[in-house]
């Protein structure tokens, strides 16, 4: 779930996909996604396999200079995973009892950063109208809400377990592409969300540190990971469309605005919880190296949005997607080994099939996708339905959290909100 995603894509957040808040959530290929988390940069933690259109999209693999594409999916893959590390690090080790606190930090960094990149002429931000604004708010509501549900989850449930909880995100996703824009899957995907569902089911039964408020929230935070990434294709679409030239912003103007429109809900939800309160006599926030682990998390997050640029400028769709993938990977060996989770042989094994399954995705999905009218019949294009876009993984958590990074999770435009997704 850490800010910085609305990230191309996982919503993966926290992943929370979740690189500076949001992992973007951190990247799962999904259907209209990512970002989720593992914080979207606004990306959620889905992952897919199409390319920016600001971006030059690869026609082969083999015109990619190796040492440059394998540079780009290492740094990818680790401010992916980093930034949910360093999230969970933070939440759990040193049971920090202020997500929300946090991913306002890591929001409002990625604002300063971005923002000093823009003056100093590192990067370009283009100006956005009210009427922008007021078109981003309500995704930019969903997005906020899908990086602090996977902050809370993140502080409950171990990281093998979170990852494989994320991949339902998928199903969801999928779900709402058939019904609300009549696309239609390979049975391969419908395979691998089969043997996502079970590792998910099997891996809950056998974890021995089941705890069903995290397992509640992180199945909420699946929910807003999917709307997210479904609502997304359709403002993307719009927003373009009310630029004087056409042209779609800018993934990093994306996260910029999607980081600071999220800055004024996240305070709401400081001031409402009482979080505000509670900071002064936390011990944590006298602790050096409490403080050291949340600020590399939100520069992580921060990264991801440059990473995930980065890599998919360097490589194919298909290899900038399986990347995102990897990052749950790692997300879960690291995680179960740093943070000591213990574990059954069954539990290890449901947690392998999901991570195996979420691979095999990314390939069942970079098949052609059908759309079909209504009947079920012949393909034909729906009347004003956004064609689907991919965002890159964020979980951040977001993809986490995404630039969170988005993580919300389908390579497209969303911003990865700083590795969130997925949360951060």
């Amino acid at each position: 779930m850490t800010p910085t995603h609305m990230r191309p894509s996982t919503p993966s957040s926290t992943g929370t996909r979740s690189g500076a808040a949001g992992a973007v959530q951190a990247a799962q290929a999904a259907p209209t996604q990512p970002v989720g988390s593992d914080r979207i940069i606004m990306v959620a933690d889905t992952g897919t396999s199409a390319a920016p259109k600001d971006l030059p999209t690869p026609k082969s693999e083999s015109r990619f200079n190796l040492s440059e594409a394998l540079i780009a999916e290492l740094v990818y893959c680790t401010v992916g995973a980093g930034t949910i590390l360093f999230n969970k690090h933070a939440l759990s080790t040193f049971q920090f009892p202020a997500p929300n606190t946090l991913l306002l930090f890591q929001f409002s960094l990625a604002v300063l950063l971005l923002k000093a990149c823009n003056l100093i002429g590192v990067i370009h931000l283009e100006p956005i109208r009210w009427s922008g604004v007021k078109l981003w708010a309500p995704l930019n509501l969903v997005f906020v809400l899908m990086n602090v549900t996977g902050f809370l989850a993140l502080q409950s449930i171990g990281a093998g377990m979170f990852t494989v909880l994320k991949n339902l995100s998928n199903l969801l996703t999928i779900c709402g592409d058939w019904f609300l824009y009549r696309l239609r899957y390979s049975w391969q995907v419908w395979f691998c969300l089969m043997l996502m569902i079970i590792s998910a089911f099997v891996g809950g039964w056998s974890d021995l540190e089941f705890n069903l408020v995290g397992y509640t929230w992180q199945l909420i935070n699946c929910c807003f990971t999917a709307g997210y990434s479904l609502y997304l294709a359709a403002v993307i679409k719009k927003a373009s469309a009310m630029m004087h030239d056409k042209r779609q912003l800018s993934e990093l103007s994306m996260v910029y605005y999607n980081n600071l429109l999220s800055l004024p809900p996240l305070a709401v939800l400081v001031l409402a919880s009482g979080e505000l309160f509670l900071l002064p006599g936390l011990p944590a926030l006298q602790n050096t190296e409490f403080l050291v682990t949340i600020v590399l998390g939100a520069l992580m997050g921060f990264g991801v949005s440059f990473a995930s640029i980065f890599c998919m400028a360097r490589t194919s769709p298909t290899i900038y997607s399986l990347t995102g993938s990897l990052n749950k990977v790692v997300v879960a060996l690291v995680g179960m080994w740093y943070f000591n989770e213990p574990t059954t042989t069954v539990n290890t094994v449901s947690i392998g099939m999901g991570l195996m399954a979420g691979l095999l995705f990314v390939f069942a999905k970079s098949s052609p996708i059908q759309r079909v009218a209504a009947t079920g019949s012949a393909p034909s294009a729906r009347a004003g339905a956004p064609q689907p876009l991919k965002v890159p993984p964020q979980d951040d958590v977001e993809k986490v959290a995404l630039l969170n990074h988005r993580q919300p999770t389908p390579p497209a435009v969303a911003p990865a909100a700083n590795g969130r997704e997925d949360s951060r």
